[in-house]
């Protein structure tokens, strides 16, 4: 190994642990209370530890499952005033750092633009505020970020036992994030027909089974459990809580922050969250609970339909404001706030900016690049059209932020570098 590489390990690794120590900070600084939808993922976790296979009404396993094994594999003990989960999230939300950094070298060649990335990603307060509180965002963020660079790799570099890796996170992140269902039926339908026009007949074919077969894996314990504890076959849960979604769509244009109380709610929300979820124990109660929601979602567009497009269009946007780093207590310093909004918004310009220029090349070099236009950028598409019928939390575009902060990096690169290279090509 020689001293340039050795040197550049070395200053990878100290980015390493001054990320890992950045989050460990936010946690210490700013404890968030045990509440709400933590609660629930911390019982489902419990429900797996005593029963084994468990389902939720409205509830999928995939982040209780995460949960579980870090408590079976590393106990629910308390290690420097943090618990064992909120070490694990620290390391996995700075290790997806290092899948922005392989990911950015693979799409942009220079190890200066993907450090650009890295650094970004590392001290994004956005998904390091959600390091300490049980809820999915930061293992969504991972598993995006695997599954970008794994996707990456596949198109660029062709078949691999990568295919399998994809099949299996397309399959899983909807059993951690229900929202993005459609997104992996879809994606998977893309990368379908990419193995199919790409390769030859015989490694298609192996690899659109290996693909069909890893993707089908995550979705059995849902399917069994919904079997077992319903008496019902469904790929998602059972209550279709996306129903009780579009109801409180109609009724909650934004969360800039999540409410500290149910009764912070609208009286329609309160009457939804009290009633879909927690008064059904038969198929029978369940389908006419999902009929009622279904004919007041219709009434309440019906009465208000120019309200319900133009609600529909902002909340498209809504979904990637930043308001609050952390879910529930935030300092409320005027000066943080207006950084924190402000320090979103440049971001997602240098996204723009890299991403359209990113493009713009890509798109004219051969037909890989057209395949990687759309694959980068259809999860955030989805993630906006997906968030116009939810009550538009700003956390639920977290999932993506790796692949926002993954062309940030680079529209920032270009920024600082804009007379050195304006006649070079950087990507």
């Amino acid at each position: 190994m020689n001293i340039k590489l050795r040197i550049r390990i070395i200053q990878l690794a100290v980015l390493f642990l001054t990320g890992l120590l950045y989050r460990l900070l936010f946690i210490k600084a700013f404890p968030q209370p045990f509440v709400f939808d933590q609660v629930q993922y911390q019982e489902y976790a419990d429900s797996i530890k005593t029963y084994g296979l468990y389902a939720h009404s409205f509830r999928l396993y995939g982040y209780p499952l995460f949960l579980f094994l870090i408590e079976k594999f590393l106990g629910r003990g308390i290690f420097l005033g943090l618990y064992t989960w909120q070490i694990v999230q620290v390391l996995l939300d700075t290790i997806t750092g290092l899948l922005v950094l392989g990911a950015a070298r693979l799409l942009f060649k220079k190890l200066s633009i993907a450090v650009f990335s890295y650094v970004f990603y590392l001290i994004n307060p956005f998904t390091s505020g959600y390091t300490g509180v049980m809820l999915p965002e930061v293992w969504a963020a991972f598993l995006f970020g695997l599954l970008y660079y794994l996707g990456i790799k596949f198109m660029l570099f062709g078949p691999t036992i990568s295919a399998i890796f994809i099949g299996i996170l397309l399959g899983f992140i909807p059993q951690v994030r229900p929202a993005y269902f459609l997104f992996s039926f879809t994606t998977l339908l893309l990368i379908s027909i990419y193995i199919y026009k790409q390769f030859s007949k015989n490694i298609s074919r192996i690899c659109l089974v290996l693909l069909a077969i890893s993707f089908i894996i995550p979705n059995i314990y849902t399917v069994w459990g919904n079997y077992r504890w319903f008496n019902q076959f469904s790929l998602m849960d059972v209550d279709n809580l996306s129903i009780e979604n579009l109801y409180v769509s109609l009724f909650i244009e934004r969360s800039i922050k999540i409410p500290s109380s149910i009764y912070e709610y609208p009286k329609e929300v309160q009457w939804a969250y009290s009633e879909y979820s927690y008064r059904k124990d038969t198929l029978a109660k369940r389908k006419a609970t999902q009929d009622l929601f279904i004919q007041a979602s219709i009434e309440e567009i019906k009465n208000n339909p120019l309200k319900f497009l133009i609600w529909r269009v902002e909340k498209m946007w809504y979904v990637w404001e930043k308001h609050y780093i952390f879910p529930y207590f935030n300092p409320q310093s005027p000066l943080l706030l207006a950084a924190t909004y402000w320090g979103n918004l440049i971001m997602l310009s240098l996204f723009a900016v890299g991403y359209f220029i990113w493009a713009k090349r890509v798109l004219v070099k051969n037909k890989v690049g057209k395949w990687l236009f759309f694959f980068i950028g259809y999860p955030i598409l989805f993630t906006m059209l997906a968030n116009a019928f939810t009550s538009t939390e700003e956390r639920y575009s977290l999932p993506v932020y790796p692949l926002i902060i993954l062309f940030s990096g680079l529209g920032l690169y270009l920024f600082v570098n804009r007379k050195k290279e304006e006649n070079n090509k950087l990507i």
